[in-house]
């Protein structure tokens, strides 16, 4: 008979503690002092926390604060988004960079519905507030709208867009605090804020920055979704989620991408980014990621039209159920080490195979 666990697991077990280990850091008397908070930390969780801190230039390779560090620390945001703030009032976007970590810092800017298979998601009904390169640049745009909304008008706009009014307002006063804690720091952000077209690009650079180790390259085909390119040693897959903005275009899916969170099998809040972006700015952190990644690029799987002449044909290689085309695909998967889609097209005859080249 089965007895029950000596103790309940620590509730920080799995947990993100980065900005928790960061304040550590800060208080601690001498260098060789433990890491320790309320008792000792989570191995696992301890040593992401502060491989996240190095990637983010926060810590050296003592585990002394930097400069960066000494300010991510002192803005008490989480350090992610701290360095995303340091690089926007570096470069003079302050204001919007300060705008999207308030919106990160929320989190439910959308409201949840129930779909037909029962899956809880969020997204914005209105086409005209989606932005082209992702979640977290149409976040921006719906806080750009919403604010250009009268305000007798405002709670009106955001229930016909599904968006979570308290969310946006909380965003807001978020934002204030983050200010004033900047002004406390001696930073002055001038404003007003740029349109979003000015500094889309600029803020996607920001976040490749901050999350330059939760990249994900697509694979070519919807079904097999993205591999997550440098997160850990072991090759991962995952689809965007289904209230990813991606997923209500026509467009083809980008190629490369950055999410912040990886949830099940689903990758959520994704932006996307240039692959010379990543080369450019993040040489030093992704060297020893820069051959994957290339090889990820390169063997991206292709369209490959085989013909299937006669009904008979078709209906033995497609087999009962797809059996016949799984078992194609597994073939080819196992014999050439590299993932493979059949698609059927009865009406014409023939295969869409997806492999790479």
């Amino acid at each position: 008979m089965g007895t029950m666990p000596s103790h309940q697991p620590p509730s920080v077990e799995g947990e993100d503690i980065t900005l928790l280990v960061l304040l550590s850091m800060m208080f601690k008397k001498d260098d060789d002092e433990e890491i320790e908070h309320y008792g000792k930390l989570p191995e696992k969780s301890l040593e992401q926390s502060i491989q996240v801190l190095s990637r983010l230039g926060a810590i050296t390779s003592k585990h002394t604060l930097t400069d960066s560090g000494k300010f991510m620390a002192a803005l008490c945001l989480h350090p992610r988004h701290s360095r995303i703030v340091l690089e926007g009032v570096a470069e003079g976007y302050g204001q919007e960079a300060v705008a999207l970590v308030s919106l990160l810092e929320m989190r439910y800017v959308y409201n949840e519905v129930v779909t037909t298979d029962s899956k809880r998601m969020g997204r914005p009904t209105r086409k005209s507030v989606i932005h082209p390169s992702g979640d977290l640049m149409s976040l921006l745009r719906v806080q750009e709208e919403w604010e250009n909304v009268p305000h007798k008008y405002k709670n009106q706009w955001c229930v016909s867009n599904n968006i979570n009014q308290s969310a946006l307002l909380a965003s807001k006063e978020f934002s204030h605090e983050v200010f004033a804690a900047l002004l406390s720091l001696g930073i002055s952000v001038p404003g007003p804020k740029a349109t979003l077209s000015k500094v889309s690009g600029l803020l996607n650079k920001a976040l490749l920055l901050s999350y330059d180790d939760q990249l994900a390259s697509f694979t070519g085909h919807r079904r097999t979704g993205y591999c997550i390119a440098v997160q850990g040693t072991q090759i991962r897959y995952g689809n965007l989620h289904p209230s990813s903005v991606f997923n209500n275009s026509s467009n083809s899916l980008p190629k490369w991408v950055i999410f912040l969170f990886l949830t099940e099998q689903y990758l959520t809040d994704v932006v996307e980014v240039n692959f010379n972006d990543i080369y450019t700015f993040s040489t030093n952190r992704l060297q020893p990621h820069l051959a994957f990644l290339k090889s990820l690029d390169d063997d991206r799987m292709n369209r490959v039209v085989v013909p299937c002449p006669g009904d008979e044909v078709m209906t033995r290689v497609v087999g009962v159920n797809r059996a016949g085309l799984a078992e194609l695909e597994g073939k080819v998967t196992s014999q050439h080490s590299c993932l493979c889609v059949i698609e059927p097209d009865v009406r014409h005859q023939r295969l869409y195979v997806y492999a790479p080249n």
